[in-house]
């Protein structure tokens, strides 16, 4: 995250469905820009569903994602 003197923002993004991309902020009430499209062939793909899970693993509670079969 590289945040400018006049407050935007620019950060590397991915969420289950597409890969990291490089987005802009003009501020942080602004809707994020994407500005690559550098893994267009990946997010292309049918993936499928994509659930956070949680299970007790010593004192803590851990999490992962399990991704279904598309």
């Amino acid at each position: 995250v590289n945040v400018g003197k006049d407050g935007a923002i620019a950060f590397v993004g991915s969420d289950p469905t597409r890969p990291a991309e490089l987005y802009y902020m003009r501020s942080t009430t602004a809707a994020p820009k994407r500005l690559t499209d550098l893994n267009h062939d990946v997010a292309a793909l049918t993936m499928g569903r994509t659930e956070v899970i949680e299970w007790p693993c010593d004192a803590f509670t851990c999490n992962g994602l399990l991704t279904y079969p598309a």
